[in-house]
């Protein structure tokens, strides 16, 4: 009984490893996908920010007097 339960569990730590390292590649992969995505997020919202200040600073309410 011993040596089965023994035989059992050393499989069920394999399989826990494998599931373990496919969760870090997957963890990896996306931590750069979201690196990406977050990086274009914030160039598009300085061109916005940009368009934004260009935009009123010819405006006539925010011109100096």
């Amino acid at each position: 009984l011993t040596k089965k339960m023994s035989e059992k569990f050393d499989r069920t730590k394999v399989v826990a490893a494998v599931g373990v390292e496919k969760t870090k590649v997957a963890a990896a992969a996306g931590y750069e996908k979201t690196k990406v995505a977050a990086k274009k997020v914030k160039q598009g919202a300085a061109v916005g920010v940009n368009w934004i200040k260009v935009k009123y600073s010819n405006s006539k309410l925010f011109q100096k007097k």
